[in-house]
């Protein structure tokens, strides 16, 4: 008998899939790079917030999308046909490439992308292991096979940093914490995970891990690394080194984090790419029969990741494919902003699922004896909320019946919507308008977390709604509530080039610092007491 958790976990994916049909007729789209490219193209890159796609051919041309509408924005010519490394600013406002010069070095350009314009021509003496930005943007990290195996430079004007100016061994994966003040790197011979403070060159930690992995890749918490060795796929924890799930898949021929809970996975057999998408919500690495397959006719072999929005894959006739994938997490493991397709939150006995066209729900039961016996898809029925504002909504659980729900799109007040009297949920408001834009909403024990983009976290009752306290620091990452009482905020300042713990009591708004410890912004979400 197969149990009612399971049964809607199935509900969930499949309306999801229904819902995708209905709502998007197309689950992919073609940029026609021809227009701009006369060569093929050499390398595909995008930003980290997913919105500015980046091909680079060997004629020469570097040509800047819109990943979300398709269209291009830039084309830009530079003094290069044979790249070897490319990689996009966060936020997509410039790119850098490797190419090969003279007596084995190689020249490191960067490009505005606003302007068209040269940011950088510097000589690197060998070519990289990893490279990537900064999460803000401030730096590019180099990772080399000798002895300085840690370089960092300037990504305004490609100056040599001082920072982690010494040697480390070979290290394979390098990444810099969010404002750059601490870098984690990655030694495959070793399997060894070290974190260094970039100023002091400190060491912070080192743990033990699974030696001989690559294309490391890290969800948004900086704390699971999704990651392969040969066809064997790991999720690892890399705090402490643990390996949390391993699976083995036929014919891999390279894995894509898009978000949390989403994975393009490419195979390729005689000859032909394919495209799995795989959903690792709870940290579960699924079988190799579970998940969409896309065949990928007429493939180049060239992939990124475009995050929420997809999947970009180069073709041998000129263009680019976008892939969009038709279904997410239905459960995520934390109460969290849910804005992308396909994710869902339980009311009472109906499952609700926000999307950038709106919200719908359908009755879990109903679903249920619908579905039973037959395949029918059209024979599942669903309803949808009416949305007080104009905008992308937000949700989040709230109790058994309610949800929270705001304008993830602009300074929205929150709102409830209560399911406790059946198929017609009320609206109702429960706060004033925010006077700036909501980056994300926690549900903890007896509070409301309101997390902004200026560094401030607002904390009000799930009770009566009312604002306890607002809390504003520079760098602030994450916090959660511990044991009902207390805030524990993780903060990491650029200017004193550390990260800390912060701990605020919630009632007299006492406050203490009680670790500085940059890698501890790592296990935030792990410490015992945190509320769920």
């Amino acid at each position: 008998m197969i149990s009612r958790r399971i049964l809607w976990i199935f509900l969930s994916t499949f309306f999801f899939l229904f819902l995708s049909f209905q709502l998007y007729s197309q689950t992919s789209s073609f940029l026609d790079a021809r227009t701009g490219h006369s060569s093929p193209i050499r390398h595909i890159a995008a930003s980290r917030n997913s919105t500015t796609l980046v091909t680079a051919s060997t004629d020469g041309t570097v040509l800047v999308w819109d990943s979300v509408t398709g269209n291009l924005t830039r084309r830009i010519i530079i003094p290069d046909q044979n790249i070897t490394r490319l990689i996009v600013h966060p936020q997509g406002t410039s790119f850098s490439y490797l190419s090969p010069s003279s007596g084995g070095a190689f020249r490191f350009r960067g490009y505005s992308i606003s302007t068209g314009n040269r940011l950088f021509d510097v000589s690197v003496d060998s070519l990289p292991l990893s490279i990537d930005y900064s999460p803000n943007g401030n730096l590019i990290a180099m990772t080399f096979a000798q002895f300085d195996s840690v370089r960092l430079f300037s990504s305004v004007n490609g100056r040599l940093q001082n920072g982690l100016a010494q040697g480390f061994g070979i290290v394979n994966f390098g990444v810099l914490s969010s404002t750059a003040t601490t870098f984690m790197g990655y030694q495959s011979s070793r399997g060894l995970i070290t974190y260094h403070r970039v100023s002091t060159t400190e060491e912070l930690a080192r743990v033990n891990t699974v030696p001989g992995l690559e294309s490391l890749q890290l969800q948004s918490n900086n704390r699971i690394a999704l990651a392969r060795q040969g066809n064997t796929v790991f999720l690892i924890d890399v705090v402490s080194g643990a390996q949390l799930q391993q699976r083995t898949y036929n014919n891999l021929h390279s894995i894509h984090l898009l978000n949390d809970s989403t994975v393009a996975m490419i195979h390729f057999s005689d000859g032909r790419y394919s495209l799995q998408w795989l959903d690792i919500t709870g940290l579960q690495l699924p079988s190799m029969g579970t998940g969409s397959v896309v065949r990928l006719d007429g493939v180049s072999g060239l992939f990124a990741s475009l995050g929420n929005n997809g999947f970009a894959a180069t073709r041998t006739d000129g263009s680019v494919q976008l892939h969009r994938p038709l279904s997410q997490s239905a459960l995520p493991s934390r109460v969290q902003t849910i804005q992308s397709m396909g994710q869902a939150v339980r009311a009472g006995s109906y499952v609700v699922t926000a999307s950038p066209l709106g919200i719908a729900y359908f009755a879990e039961q109903d679903a249920f004896q619908r579905l039973s016996g037959s395949n029918n898809v059209h024979l599942l029925q669903y309803a949808t909320l009416p949305l007080p504002f104009q905008g992308t909504p937000g949700i989040g659980s709230l109790g058994e019946y309610e949800i929270l729900l705001w304008n993830s799109t602009g300074p929205s007040r929150l709102w409830i919507a209560d399911f406790s009297q059946g198929g017609s949920p009320v609206v109702r408001g429960v706060t004033d308008v925010k006077s700036r834009p909501i980056r994300r909403i926690s549900k903890q024990g007896d509070y409301i977390l309101l997390f902004y983009p200026d560094d401030t976290l607002e904390v009000i009752s799930s009770l009566d709604y009312r604002r306890i306290l607002e809390y504003s620091t520079l760098g602030l990452q994450d916090a959660i509530v511990f044991n009902n009482d207390y805030l524990i905020i993780a903060k990491s300042s650029e200017g004193a080039l550390n990260s800390s713990l912060i701990r605020v009591n919630i009632q007299t708004q006492e406050t203490a610092v009680v670790a500085n410890d940059d890698r501890l912004v790592f296990s935030l979400a792990y410490l015992p007491g945190a509320a769920e």
